[in-house]
């Protein structure tokens, strides 16, 4: 039988306590230390909040291949219902309106009432990506998906659930759009 370390019961003892406490709490003090050990306004700390979940969130491409919802209805109901995130939180991600966000959500709700049906995927879009106004959501993911993962035309239409025509198309606006931009 292993004996447990001095660290491993240190360490396990803080898990049980931090499970204990409400994270609604957490973060009420570490937003309260923020402001006033480091001096920023809840604006600043906002924005970086929003900054780092635009970083680490990502979306398995499957998400995007619902046939009822368009693909911005299909990314914003996916990381409100999925990852619990805010119509401010998905707005500043995304680079959008929090109207837009939540005019989107209500029109995807309509659409589709029950969750999304989360397929398992081998391919996953950060939300970072998605921030790119200049392009469309569907031209922002197959460009990804086209330079990142070197999938062909098919293949990325078979991913998306669209017609293998309309992939090509909005990787051609896409280029050309960024060939416009510089």
């Amino acid at each position: 039988m292993k004996k447990k370390s001095a660290g491993n019961v240190a360490d396990s003892e803080t898990a049980k306590a931090l499970s204990k406490i409400d994270s609604q709490n957490i973060l009420d003090v570490l937003i309260d230390h923020l402001k006033s050990e480091h001096k920023l306004s809840e604006k600043e700390i906002s924005k970086f909040i929003s900054g780092k979940l635009q970083e680490k969130i990502s979306l398995p491409v499957s998400v995007l291949g619902d046939s009822k919802l368009s693909p911005l209805e299909a990314v914003v109901k996916y990381l409100k219902e999925e990852k619990k995130l805010s119509y401010h939180q998905i707005a500043e991600a995304l680079k959008r309106d929090d109207r837009t966000i939540w005019l989107t959500y209500s029109n995807a709700c309509k659409k589709r009432a029950d969750k999304l049906e989360i397929k398992k995927s081998r391919f996953f879009i950060p939300v970072s990506i998605l921030s790119d106004r200049k392009l469309s959501i569907l031209e922002s993911v197959v460009v990804h998906l086209k330079e990142e993962f070197e999938l062909s035309f098919s293949e990325i239409a078979s991913i998306l659930n669209r017609d293998q025509r309309n992939i090509w198309t909005a990787h051609s606006r896409a280029l050309k759009k960024r060939k416009a931009k510089t």
